[in-house]
């Protein structure tokens, strides 16, 4: 039976409604309910999903590590709204750091063939009082690099960049393009995945064929191959996992029934990711598996989108606390941006992907059975990793290109 099915991302932190955008505002004055990282995930996926039509992929795990980094320095009002959005309800700041630090220590024990590394780093302005506080629960939480620069001098970006570029394997190659006079802190993570498949593809059995985009036919190369693997069963759609040489690291796509990726994402929450797991526990069936190889690029943004999700108050220069960045405790910086850049490679030998997300800290006085699967039109992908029930990344495939 042909199955269309949307391959959903490579996430590396289970950080997965559907809700409007409305539905995600909460009151000025209350804190949001706390959120289930995969909840988190798919309600920020949704977010951009729902925006400009056409390949997406960005790292919940990534995003979710910078801002946890950023709310170690928050207090009061900011602090309470920032962890009830990345943790669940009744989490304290040192419960989410322990869980980050015990997730990101568990990807050095991957077996060959499998590699998964996480990078976070501490830049800050030479004439900025930091408190040596913060840099030590960096440094101590987060085996943050930290270093001092001259934010007014042409070369500090391209310090930061080439720690990017060094840090994805030269995949991503900046995340900053300047320091503008109003900046004062960079927190930034990155993160690096390769793997080999644990059944590779063959090359020679790699054929042309039609991918339906939202728009157009194109013809592309697809893999193909024959085995059982295990099936993703979810509302209106359906999809398969396939395992990398470590079976901890998991890569799914999952295509809806009919209609467009768009429509049928916002009907879908966070049990989207939990149906992924759930597939784990079920008996495999034998496949006869087409899957288009692609590599990808994508790059935006993420403040508004945060803003969206319900993390407001951070971003606000008249009501964010950051005092605990501030060797005097001062309330003087805000969330300026959270910039975020993605890869991803998809071939017959594995995968490798790449995420950086850099939070950007401005100062407020200075304000601005017998089954066919062909994934021939667009889908959602994903990686996951089984042991921590983690997404490392989320993505749409709407025009594949060969790498």
């Amino acid at each position: 039976m042909k199955r269309s099915i949307v391959p959903i991302a490579i996430l590396f932190l289970a950080l997965s409604s559907v809700l409007s955008a409305s539905a995600f505002h909460e009151s000025q004055n209350r804190p949001p309910v706390g959120m289930e990282r995969n909840e988190f995930s798919m309600r920020l996926f949704k977010i951009l999903a729902g925006q400009e039509p056409g390949n997406m992929l960005f790292s919940p795990a990534s995003v979710h590590i910078a801002l946890s980094m950023t709310l170690n320095g928050a207090g009061s009002s900011t602090r309470d709204e920032m962890l009830g959005i990345l943790s669940p309800p009744d989490a304290t700041l040192e419960t989410l750091n322990a869980e980050t630090a015990a997730m990101v220590a568990s990807f050095e024990n991957l077996r060959e063939g499998t590699a998964l590394s996480v990078a976070n780093s501490l830049w800050i302005d030479q004439h900025y009082p930091v408190s040596p506080r913060f840099v030590t629960d960096m440094e101590r939480s987060f085996q943050a690099e930290t270093a001092s620069l001259d934010f007014n001098s042409p070369t500090a970006a391209k310090s930061i960049n080439a720690w990017v570029s060094q840090a994805t394997n030269r995949k991503i190659e900046s995340i900053i393009d300047r320091l503008s006079a109003d900046m004062r802190m960079v927190l930034v993570n990155a993160i690096h995945f390769l793997a080999d498949w644990k059944y590779p593809f063959d090359a020679n059995d790699t054929r042309n064929r039609v991918f339906h985009t939202s728009t157009k036919d194109i013809r592309t190369p697809f893999m193909n191959k024959s085995m059982s693997m295990h099936l993703i069963q979810v509302p209106e759609g359906q999809g398969v996992l396939l395992p990398y040489t470590d079976e901890r690291m998991q890569f799914f796509a999952i295509m809806p029934d009919t209609g467009t990726i768009g429509d049928w994402l916002q009907g879908q929450d966070a049990t989207l990711i939990d149906a992924v797991f759930a597939a784990l526990e079920q008996p495999k069936t034998r496949v006869e598996l087409s899957l288009p190889k692609f590599l990808d690029r994508f790059e935006k943004p993420l403040s508004r989108d945060l803003q969206t999700l319900g993390m407001r108050i951070p971003f606000d220069p008249d009501r964010a606390d950051f005092s605990g960045m501030h060797a005097e405790g001062l309330k003087d910086l805000f969330i300026g941006e959270v910039l975020h850049k993605t890869f991803i490679r998809v071939d017959e030998k594995g995968t490798e992907a790449a995420a950086v997300t850099a939070v950007v800290m401005r100062v407020t006085s200075m304000m601005p059975t017998g089954e066919q699967m062909v994934f021939d039109r667009p889908f959602v992908y994903g990686i996951v990793d089984t042991e921590t029930r983690s997404t490392l990344f989320l993505g749409i495939m709407e025009h594949p290109q060969a790498p």
